[in-house]
């Protein structure tokens, strides 16, 4: 079995700068706002700042980062990295029980329990318990980190980890969660997605023609279940429907060429029914 040392020491430069400074600052960052005991502070003064923005971005930022978006959005990552797809599942078995056992055992006060009515900006469902970590800023490091590793540019870095920020930073500006949480959270969601990777490279069944099926068949059923789903944040209807009727289309051809014409499908080799590892780029 190769340890956990050797898998980072076999990891190209870029993914390793990527991995150990993107840990280091969230880290610092989820340290640092416990440790200085300016959790509260922190969130007033982002939600101050963030009352400046229409609240239809905020609504529509933070629903990207809902468990079915996200699982809906990794379809259209499959055709062209099953690898990737692979990486999401087992990353996000390993953070959900991680997340939920921590909400859970925790059951820390979210942010409408102790903020006055007044002093809060709330978009959306109000939420009061099982605020450690964020389960969206999780969900969505997760799928960057996936993406990432799995298959790494700096440009997409550039996107991807903007796109992660401002997902997360947006529990905290509906009145969902506190800084520490969307801190936390991305860091456990970033590490379990560089996990994923590395657990998906050695364990193959999620390459094969059968294990692609059922894995884009699963997601498929998520991207249905999320037309018409309620996220919490009504004013984001209208971009729920959009990607959740996106990704089935795209889902459900997909799905039916893995069933009919695997053959057609590149990267995928017809004699041992298994997906070959993509070039990163």
């Amino acid at each position: 079995m190769v340890s956990p040392i050797k898998k980072i020491n076999s990891l190209p430069i870029a993914h390793k700068w990527l991995l150990f400074n993107t840990v280091a600052v969230l880290l610092l960052l989820a340290l640092g706002i416990h440790g200085l005991d300016v959790n509260r502070a922190l969130f007033l003064s982002l939600q101050s700042w963030g009352r400046s923005i229409p609240e239809l971005f905020w609504a529509s930022i933070t629903i990207v980062g809902d468990a079915l978006t996200v699982s809906a959005l990794l379809l259209l990552l499959a055709r062209k990295y099953p690898n990737i797809v692979w990486a999401g599942v087992i990353a996000a078995l390993l953070t959900t029980v991680v997340v939920q056992s921590l909400k859970h055992s925790l059951v820390l006060p979210r942010p409408p329990l102790i903020i006055p009515p007044d002093e809060l900006l709330l978009i959306g469902a109000e939420y009061q318990h099982a605020s450690f970590p964020s389960g969206h800023s999780t969900a969505i490091w997760v799928f960057v980190s996936v993406w990432l590793f799995g298959a790494y540019h700096w440009t997409r870095a550039i996107a991807l980890l903007t796109l992660a920020s401002l997902v997360a930073l947006s529990r905290v500006m509906v009145g969902a969660h506190w800084p520490v949480d969307i801190t936390t959270g991305a860091l456990i969601g970033w590490l379990g997605g560089w996990a994923g990777v590395m657990l998906a490279k050695r364990w193959h069944w999620g390459m094969t023609l059968t294990g692609q099926r059922i894995i884009v068949g699963l997601l498929l059923l998520a991207a249905i279940g999320l037309i018409g789903y309620d996220t919490g944040y009504a004013q984001a209807g209208f971009l729920v429907n959009f990607i959740a009727i996106s990704c089935s289309l795209f889902g459900g051809y997909h799905f039916y060429v893995l069933i009919r014409y695997p053959e057609r499908i590149a990267y995928l080799s017809v004699e041992s029914k298994t997906f070959e590892d993509k070039p990163n780029h």
